[in-house]
């Protein structure tokens, strides 16, 4: 043991030569690059392709986007094409990609200032390989008024039910504005589940009232119980209905500051009953991360005044959206910190602690930080910011699902969060990330699109998602999508790779 322990720690440190320190507010293209694999062992196919390489970490000078070659009112031809036989032959409807138009002659030059919406898309309906062709449907068929302009205009293909089998309508769906409980008036997404001794399932939700942008969050937390989660149907577990729904978590006003209580995870405790790390709004001008400890009925809330995250350097606004696990005898949590108000300043850190209440100290782990602003890069799916991460565990490694935001790149004004995976290396000690990223894409654009109304999740998907081994063996996909700014609900997948 000790010849490969020295080993490890060999490769470790020359690892960490070779890769360029990232700083706590930018990373290099170097370090980002050095960073990127194909993660073989996770049973998933590339739903997002941008480029012949089929590399989605590649900046736009670097890799060889897909242009349109020709296009008819029924068929176009593309630069390339990739060998997915279900792209030229889809078996049933909902294998059939769809593609998005990019670039039109009239949008600006400058990728980075873009602020419309991505409405050019259309269904393939099947092709020709060999002749790098693909049929296609318009919906609607006015999209094609200007189909003259998208010759040599750059495409994405995507698409999102070659890995998940989603739920056609949200499970969650808030009621009127005028009709909505107050703590949950603007914003509505999954934070946390668990099974309670009784057999019924216990789903936590965060919710969020304001009145503008402008306005600081009001941030409770709620819980919704069901029989089981993919097959029946949640409801309100203090109501008989949403709009009369009181929190169930709303902190303690002697250990917070009463303005914000955002959850992304929840730990069984060495004790009896739960505990789960919680941002508990701004201790003076800062966010701050402490914790709660509760029994399964909610019939002992315990809020813990101890700041289990010590602060970070610069780090002006604080640290939120912590995630914890406990993995290889110690508890690990991941969590945003936020150096100012502008998400381009954010970054991701980790800490360690054979405690479950922490405190988790980031200079325990050589990792961190472990991602920073990219936002120079115009082609990468969290050019704008990465935020909310969320762990699991597959095949005994530790793995995290981090939500990114674009400046308007790769995916457009809407649809512009979209989710990606990322793994930790036990040898480097650093988070890898997989170049296909991203990973999990909502329907974007999809109304009436593959038969069904797509509508509520057409703007892009919202944060503080997280996954659910369900008691059949498939893995669940909680996650959050919008149609406009009041209007977030909460969505289910089932991962197609991962039913047993």
């Amino acid at each position: 043991m000790g010849i490969f322990s020295a080993i490890a720690d060999l490769i470790s440190f020359v690892i960490k030569i070779l890769i360029p320190k990232s700083s706590s507010f930018t990373e290099s293209y170097a370090a980002f690059i050095a960073r990127q694999e194909l993660f073989e062992n996770f049973p998933w196919q590339q739903c997002f392709i941008r480029n012949e390489e089929l590399n989605n970490s590649l900046k736009m000078d670097d890799c060889h986007p897909i242009f349109i070659e020709e296009i008819t009112r029924e068929t176009l031809k593309l630069s390339w094409v990739p060998d997915i036989p279900e792209l030229f032959s889809p078996a049933e409807h909902l294998q059939k990609w769809a593609l998005l138009v990019v670039d039109l002659p009239a949008q600006p030059a400058d990728p980075g200032t873009k602020d419309f919406d991505y409405e050019k898309i259309v269904l393939i309906i099947g092709g020709n390989k060999a002749h790098k062709t693909l049929n296609y449907k318009a919906h609607p068929p006015e999209l094609l008024e200007d189909i003259a302009k998208w010759k040599g205009c750059r495409v994405v293909l995507y698409n999102p039910f070659i890995n998940c089998e989603f739920k056609p309508a949200p499970i969650i769906t808030l009621p009127p504005l005028d009709q909505r409980p107050e703590w949950c008036r603007t914003y509505l997404s999954p934070a946390a589940m668990f099974q309670r001794s009784d057999g019924k399932f216990i789903l936590l939700v965060n919710g969020e009232s304001r009145q503008s942008k402008q306005e600081h969050p009001q941030q409770k937390v709620g819980a919704f119980i069901t029989n089981d989660p993919w097959y029946d149907t949640f409801k309100p577990l203090n109501s008989s209905e949403i709009n009369s729904m009181a929190p169930i978590f709303t902190g303690s006003a002697a250990y917070h500051s009463g303005d914000s209580f955002q959850i992304t995870s929840i730990i069984k405790s060495r004790q009896d009953g739960y505990w789960m790390g919680y941002g508990n709004g701004r201790i003076g001008d800062k966010w701050s991360v402490v914790a709660v400890k509760f029994d399964e009925y909610f019939r002992d809330i315990q809020y813990f005044k101890q700041i289990i995250i010590p602060a970070a350097p610069n780090c002006k606004t604080g640290e939120y959206f912590p995630t914890v696990i406990q993995y290889d005898n110690q508890y690990r949590m991941m969590w945003v910190n936020r150096i100012d108000d502008s998400p381009t300043t954010w970054f991701l850190s980790e800490g360690i602690s054979d405690d479950e209440l922490g405190p988790f100290d980031p200079g325990s782990l050589s990792s961190n930080p472990v991602l920073t602003s990219i936002n120079w890069h115009n082609g990468s799916f969290r050019s704008n910011h990465t935020h909310c991460p969320s762990y699991f565990i597959w095949e005994d490694e530790l793995y995290c699902i981090i939500d990114g935001t674009s400046r308007w790149k790769t995916s457009g004004n809407r649809a512009n969060r979209l989710f990606g995976i990322i793994k930790y290396d036990k040898i480097r000690q650093i988070w890898l990330e997989d170049l296909r990223n991203p990973l999990f894409i909502n329907p974007m654009y999809g109304d009436q699109l593959w038969n069904e109304s797509w509508a509520w999740c057409a703007d892009h998907l919202g944060g503080k998602q997280f996954f659910w081994r369900n008691q059949d063996g498939a893995l669940l996909f909680f996650f959050s999508a919008s149609h406009g700014f009041d209007n977030y609900k909460v969505g289910l997948a089932k991962i197609k790779q991962f039913i047993a």
